[in-house]
């Protein structure tokens, strides 16, 4: 009995053990930073409570220091007590962490130089073409026999970019209509991207009974176009907005795009916000007079740069990173009307340093009346409005609570930056 007695007791220890130890490892996941951003000149403490160990591996020297010893290449370290990272120059490190011997995540340490960018808040035009013709849908054709077909049924799928045709790079839809249309062969060969991967797909074209032409059936889309709120500006001319990534209306993914470009624009009217129906900015794009390219669009916003740099004005200033981000007041800049944008009052609610979704790691209360009475709170085309709080730049607002217009979703300019490269 008493055998059986300390068997349960070890079974029953041996279960606890496990649980902690699995509790312990997932807390030490979860509150492990992936990314850990230093400006140069400065240093960081990290202090996890939680025993680890790691390695730094640190070829460049980002880390000119830990703990105040100088680094001179990889190194072990424990992180049972406050570790300080001293950084000298811009670069990367990374960190190994394990948990008694566990490997457990891989955090990227960034050195950025003491950033200054201008504020903008500036309403603007937003076109871009896709890298590729994106597929949204496949559809029937009928044919001269009178029956409906879906030649591309079960083989092209909505979010698929077809970039060759033929062997003919495609950049518009005319492109690919005309390789439909002209094409002397019974199949047409397509070179499809599709999550990432590029495969090589045959198409049968149907003669359609109606414009007795070609046709696959295939409902396709090559720009999208819109309005957003420029966040700011280097002195080169580099500048970031919207702070999420442009994504298709029909497929919902993130639209790989080309090229696109940016126009002025007159904010004539406000479709304003109220609870379940989101508000809009109104206004006239000038689209003769391009103002700046766009080349990426990413998780955290788009990039670009001005075809003019203008004359940078006072209200340049230092970007704030996660850490010295705070609940409390701020501000925001956004044009409500005409080209000219102002700045609003906003209280910061809530900072997560370690949300997965960069575009809604913080969440903002418009307290401004003057902005809730023109535009209810938050409304589509004010994505990318920055955030300013102590006089640094903190930020861009990205999205408005559906419920509650006047509450929203901000990125951190810190990701937004490191998205664009």
């Amino acid at each position: 009995m008493a055998h059986k007695s300390l068997k349960i007791h070890l079974i029953m220890t041996l279960g606890t053990l496990i649980i902690f130890l699995s509790v312990m490892y997932m807390t030490a996941r979860f509150c492990l930073p992936s990314d850990i951003v230093i400006r140069t000149g400065e240093s960081s403490t990290l202090d996890f409570l939680i025993p680890l160990k790691g390695v730094l591996l640190c070829d460049d020297t980002a880390v000119s220091a830990v703990n105040d010893k100088p680094v001179e290449g990889n190194i072990n370290t424990a992180f049972i007590s406050p570790i300080t990272l001293k950084a000298e120059k811009a670069g990367r490190a990374l960190i190994r962490f394990s948990f008694i011997g566990i490997p457990i995540k891989s955090s990227t340490v960034t050195v950025i130089p003491d950033t200054s960018l201008v504020p903008c808040g500036q309403a603007v035009g937003l076109e871009m073409n896709t890298d590729g013709i994106l597929v949204l849908g496949t559809g029937e054709v009928r044919t001269q026999s009178g029956r409906y077909v879906s030649p591309c049924s079960n083989i092209l799928k909505s979010g698929d970019l077809i970039k060759k045709a033929d062997d003919i790079t495609l950049t518009s839809k005319e492109d690919l209509i005309s390789c439909i249309e002209n094409g002397t062969k019974p199949q047409i060969d397509l070179e499809v991207e599709r999550n990432g991967t590029v495969m090589d797909i045959a198409a049968t074209p149907v003669v359609s009974s109606e414009s007795h032409k070609r046709k696959l059936g295939v409902w396709v889309r090559d720009s999208t176009q819109g309005i957003g709120t420029v966040t700011c500006y280097d002195e080169k001319g580099n500048f970031y907005a919207l702070g999420h990534p442009v994504t298709d209306v029909d497929t919902g993914s993130i639209m790989k795009i080309r090229n696109g470009k940016i126009m002025p624009v007159s904010i004539t009217s406000v479709n304003k916000g109220k609870r379940g129906d989101p508000g809009e900015l109104l206004g006239s794009t000038d689209r003769e007079n391009i103002i700046g390219s766009i080349y990426v669009n990413t998780e955290c916003g788009i990039k670009g740069k001005l075809d003019r740099v203008p004359a940078l004005p006072a209200k340049k200033c230092k970007i704030a990173l996660k850490p010295e981000v705070r609940k409390g007041k701020a501000s925001i800049l956004v044009t409500t009307e005409g080209k000219r944008a102002k700045a609003y009052d906003i209280d910061i609610e809530n900072t997560d340093t370690l949300s997965m979704d960069h575009s809604k790691a913080m969440v903002i209360r418009i307290t401004d009346k003057e902005l809730i009475n023109k535009t209810g709170g938050i409304v589509q085309g004010m994505s990318g409005a920055p955030i300013i709080q102590d006089g640094r730049l903190v930020g861009a607002v990205t999205h408005v609570f559906i419920q509650d217009p006047t509450k929203g979703y901000g990125i951190y300019i810190e990701d937004m930056l490191k998205a664009a490269g």
